[in-house]
């Protein structure tokens, strides 16, 4: 019995013995070329296989395992056989690598599968990229297509972390200097405290375009700052374009002292004025006859250029006849058509314009016509004339 209770002791004691002493594996990383590891480019990496236990580690074998965005060229070499590790004992191993360019600024890990005897484990080694991409990416701006001069618009950025780590203390700020013919209504930096791996944030301005600004696409530039997990500062910079103007406005009228009369020919003179805030090129203005309107000569004027609040004139020779049964003869339609090049390209479209038609005796009747009192003023000359004359022989005879 005494003997049965010797040799337990013995055993568990050489148990408890041998789970004091272990191997243990630790890799690490001594030097990379280039240092930190950039994305689309090869990198050389020296690394350090150490045994960091008590006890000696026998028949070691090093396999880096392809994990994104690192990969090995097919022929480079990725398996180490290194055999027996003593403690404290050191092992350089060499490997080259490409990093994918697709990769993201981030903090990754190089992953080696070890083995050693009939044991095996995966061994994660931390190294960081850098991509000349940016980190935090603004995704979408969302803006009108047009920003007319004097208007106030809303702007939204759309922020993207496509990065594996969160990304904390961002500041976003508009670079509003004295070219830009803009403004916000609040402070033009904008905070998030952080956006998650893979989530999105949006952030809204609201933008003041100057009434005197000229139109044109103004870039706008976007200064971002933020920090990743480990601290890290960032700064990046982009732009966006903010496209200033907006569509022309023709807007045609008949003069004011135009008199049209039934059955008489006249020199109509027509305004055009472009009120909206684009402007139109290559613009033309053609009168349309109609049942009641016969255009003498050319019906069609070319005009130019008009930028906003420009204004023209354009004259047609028309004969005017209202005697149809169709046609109030009280107003007198006019359809003006409208060509014209904008920024969407070229334009068409035809504008009704009325006028008032008169009879003669209404012309007499409110003293518009120069002709309405003629026979009067006939009268009193031949009387004058009748008078000059008798006077004139009344004198000679009596010299």
């Amino acid at each position: 019995m005494k003997r049965t209770a010797l040799i337990t002791a013995i055993l568990l004691l050489t148990g408890f013995t041998a789970a004091q002493t272990s191997s243990q594996i630790e890799i690490d990383v001594k030097n990379t070329e280039p240092t930190p590891l950039q994305t689309s480019e090869y990198a050389d990496i020296w690394l350090e296989v150490k045994n960091v236990g008590d006890a000696d580690a026998e028949n070691v074998e090093v396999r880096f395992t392809e994990n994104y965005p690192f990969s090995v060229v097919r022929g480079d070499r990725k398996n180490w056989s290194i055999g027996e590790l003593i403690p404290g004992e050191e092992y350089q191993i060499h490997l080259e690598a490409r990093v994918d360019s697709n990769a993201v600024q981030s903090n990754d890990s190089l992953d080696f599968w070890v083995q050693q005897g009939g044991f095996g484990s995966t061994e994660k080694v931390p190294v960081e990229v850098r991509s000349d991409r940016n980190v935090l990416e603004v995704q979408s701006v969302d803006f009108p297509d047009k920003a007319a001069p004097g208007s106030t618009n809303q702007m939204q950025l759309g922020l993207n972390n496509p990065t594996s780590g969160q990304l904390k203390n961002i500041q976003i700020s508009l670079d509003l200097s004295e070219d830009l013919p803009m403004a916000t209504s609040e402070s033009s930096t904008k905070n998030i405290v952080n956006i998650e791996a893979g989530e999105s944030e949006s952030i809204n301005y609201t933008l003041n375009i100057d009434e005197s600004a000229e139109n044109s696409v103004y870039k706008l530039p976007i200064d971002i700052e933020f920090e990743n997990e480990a601290g890290t500062q960032f700064n990046q910079a982009t732009t966006t374009g903010v496209n200033v103007g907006g569509e022309p406005s023709l807007e045609p009228a008949l003069n004011t002292d135009t008199t049209l009369k039934d059955g008489s020919t006249e020199e109509l003179t027509f305004r055009l004025v472009n009120r909206g805030h684009g402007s139109a090129d290559f613009v033309s203005m053609q009168l349309e006859e109609t049942d009641n309107i016969e255009v003498i000569g050319s019906d069609e004027v070319y005009i130019g250029s008009m930028d906003s609040d420009d204004f023209q004139t354009a004259s047609f020779r028309v004969n005017v006849n209202a005697e149809t049964e169709s046609v109030d003869i009280d107003t007198l339609e006019m359809p003006v058509k409208l060509e014209y090049t904008d920024s969407e390209g070229e334009q068409s479209e035809t504008q009704t314009l009325e006028a008032q038609l008169y009879t003669q005796q209404e012309l007499q009747q409110y003293g518009i016509a120069s002709g309405s009192n003629i026979i009067p003023v006939i009268v009193v000359v031949v009387l004058l004339a009748a008078g000059g004359i008798y006077y004139w022989r009344r004198k000679k005879k009596k010299e």
